[in-house]
């Protein structure tokens, strides 16, 4: 998990702390951070659907001409609870 401390992160957004990717051989992998923890208020980050916020996350990074898997992590933290997710 070091890599989602170190590496770029995508523009922030409201209630969101960060996103990060990183391409490691024939997996890219990213990881999308929030300061919150409920279900219903993450869907509300995404605008649309799942699928719709993946394809502008992967856009945003680059990601969608390669032929390679997709690990996509949502880690969520309440918020106020600084490095504790």
């Amino acid at each position: 998990m070091d890599f989602v401390l170190s590496t770029k992160s995508y523009p922030r957004e409201a209630g969101l702390l960060a996103r990060r990717a990183r391409i490691m051989g024939d997996l890219d992998l990213v990881v999308s951070l929030y300061e919150r923890t409920a279900a219903s208020q993450i869907r509300a980050a995404m605008p649309g659907s799942y699928s719709t916020e993946l394809s502008t996350i992967l856009n945003g990074f680059g990601l969608t001409d390669r032929k390679v898997d997709i690990a996509h992590w949502i880690l969520c933290r309440s918020p106020g609870r600084g490095r504790e997710t």
